[in-house]
């Protein structure tokens, strides 16, 4: 019986559970008063169960313990965080977070985690708008604002011009330095 520790998987929704020994473990099955666990690795057969908030270990373990698992495991999330927030490129997040870790870069290879980081991009994404006015609300909305940016890293002049019932509308996006420019020309 153990003492355990749950963090959370780089992966949505997705819990391990540790007892600061090396090993990990994901959930399998869930009851009211206890759940089975399995070991992460994948041809392992251990198995544990928590019960009374302490884990049990039911199969031992048919590898090393792995003292650096958690340690990738944030190295990964950091990268998929990064990848949803920024607009800067796969390679130059990847290799800027694995040259902060020790002894990870060789752990976790570019090509393949690259699926996972073009996820991580997509998920963030607004959702495809139905009109302008949605689409407006998107060009305020703070978690979007890394996307409307100049490439020098400005934030671009984005705005809604309403017209005439008959004319319609128009969403603009110009380069911060034109901005007054754009409203001189308005005005005439």
């Amino acid at each position: 019986m153990m003492e355990f520790v749950t963090i959370e998987g780089f992966r949505t929704n997705s819990k391990i559970v540790h007892c600061n020994n090396g090993y990990f473990y994901k959930l399998k099955c869930s009851r009211p008063n206890s759940k089975s666990l399995q070991c992460l690795t994948t041809y392992c057969t251990a198995t544990g169960l928590i019960v009374d908030n302490l884990l049990h270990e039911k199969r031992t373990h048919t590898h090393d313990p792995d003292m650096g698992y958690s340690a990738l495991v944030n190295l990964k999330k950091n990268i998929l965080r990064r990848c949803a927030e920024e607009c800067t490129p796969h390679r130059i997040i990847y290799e800027e977070e694995t040259s902060r870790t020790q002894g990870l870069e060789n752990r976790l290879e570019y090509t393949s985690f690259l699926r996972s980081m073009e996820r991580a991009i997509a998920a963030a994404q607004p959702k495809i708008p139905n009109d302008l006015m949605e689409y407006a609300g998107d060009l305020v909305d703070p978690r979007y604002s890394h996307l409307f940016r100049t490439a020098n890293g400005r934030a671009m002049f984005k705005g809604f011009v309403m017209g005439a019932p008959d004319a319609g509308s128009a969403v603009v996006f110009i380069s911060p330095s034109l901005e007054k420019h754009f409203q001189l020309h308005m005005l005439l």
